[in-house]
């Protein structure tokens, strides 16, 4: 399978680049492969009666970014902040373009190769393993020779192998991911709601921790569903505190530039309306899901993550190379920069600094390993939300720099 490099002048316009992301998906994946995952989607989110397009669908994560890149150029090039699923899309599918067109040039894989191609079109585990081509692509842009040991004479060893010059390190690879029932809770509140007709209002609901399981998201919505019956109690018990407020039944203004402040703090939110060709807003929902125990998950997804990534590192074959061990924490830590979210990114520093605190302490207590690697992807927007930049901030923690 050939693949072309579309290469973006430094002068080169969001729109080239948009067209670019989209036209490389289907050379890798092909139009035939993205159109029939997209499908599923399409037949699924005609199930509006009960909110169940709201619901992640088992379809491949390429099929999600080619349909959102879609998306955004019928936006005319603009990326909406409020719409997680959009930004995270355009995020991973440009850093996976950057990615794998870097480790095509230099020869490192081939999309003649059978056990790439089967990795790349798994449903599953695809963005483990693009964080495993970006972190190769970071060293490989740097001149290192690249190796991909992970599944050599059949037993699994680590992900990846680096050298240059006097240096080598294998790096274990993992991504942190989100398995929370948000969505559950935000389509049974809003059935509920329906069944009431408010016009418009703006829901926000506070919980202790994540839903793991889907019982649990119905015993969430119960609890907001209670709140509403009972206005005069704004909190329903010492984890979930609720509020509830009327909006105005007609905006004027376009839903793609409309700014509302997100708390750091936010795990789910979704902006249901209508918009007509005159520029009027009318009846919006929206319905904000927020978590104050967040740290405490990324601490327990961190510990679990580095335990898996250390007994990794011990099948490595050189005991000379440095251990190390790339986490991504984007997932957890989502930040979009632009003129409204000052404050908001201030909170996201404040996390990380916790994450880095944790690593480092957690480092002091395995001595197998050598660091980690801390990434971590931002996008930045203009006052008009088109898209200026994304930056992958790595950071190292290195065991001879910790005390």
């Amino acid at each position: 399978m050939g693949v072309r490099s579309h290469k973006v002048k430094p002068n080169g316009t969001i729109s080239e680049f948009l067209f670019a992301l989209r036209t490389f998906l289907e050379q890798v994946f092909t139009k035939k492969f993205l159109e029939r995952e997209v499908s599923i989607l399409q037949t699924h989110s005609k199930r509006k009666d009960n909110y169940s397009y709201l619901v992640d669908i088992n379809v491949h994560p390429a099929a999600r970014w080619w349909l959102e890149l879609t998306r955004i150029i019928q936006q005319k090039y603009r990326v909406n902040p409020m719409l997680h699923s959009q930004v995270l899309a355009f995020m991973e599918s440009a850093m996976f373009y950057v990615a794998l067109t870097t480790l095509l040039n230099n020869g490192s894989i081939s999309l003649n190769d059978p056990e790439v191609i089967e990795r790349l079109k798994g449903r599953r585990n695809f963005l483990p393993y693009t964080y495993e081509l970006l972190i190769a692509a970071n060293y490989a842009s740097h001149d290192y020779l690249l190796e991909f040991p992970e599944k050599r004479d059949n037993v699994e060893t680590v992900d990846l192998y680096v050298s240059k010059d006097n240096i080598s390190a294998y790096i274990e690879c993992k991504k942190l991911s989100r398995n929370a029932h948000w969505q559950d809770v935000a389509i049974e509140t809003l059935k509920y709601l329906d069944s009431i007709r408010p016009n418009s209002y703006l829901l926000s609901a506070t919980f202790s921790k994540a839903p793991k399981s889907r019982q649990i998201a119905i015993e969430y919505s119960q609890r907001i569903i209670t709140r509403i019956k009972k206005s005069d109690n704004p909190t329903l018990s010492n984890d979930a505190s609720i509020d509830i407020k009327e909006l105005p039944t007609f905006i004027v203004g376009n839903p793609d530039s409309l700014s509302l402040r997100v708390p750091p703090d936010i795990e789910y939110y979704t902006f249901l309306f209508h918009y007509n060709p005159l520029g009027i807003i009318s009846e919006p929902r929206i319905i904000i899901l927020r978590n104050t125990g967040k740290l405490r998950e990324l601490r327990n997804s961190l510990t679990d993550r580095l335990k898996t990534a250390s007994a990794q590192l011990k099948k490595a074959q050189r005991k000379d190379a440095l251990q190390l061990i790339a986490v991504d924490i984007t997932s957890f830590l989502l930040e979009i920069a632009n003129p409204w979210t000052p404050a908001q990114n201030e909170n996201i520093i404040k996390q990380v600094k916790f994450v880095r605190s944790y690593i480092t302490h957690w480092l002091s207590r395995n001595k197998s390993v050598d660091g980690v690697i801390i990434t971590r992807s931002k996008l930045y927007l203009n006052p008009y939300n088109y898209p200026l930049a994304i930056v992958m901030q790595p950071e190292y923690i290195l065991r001879e720099n910790v005390s």
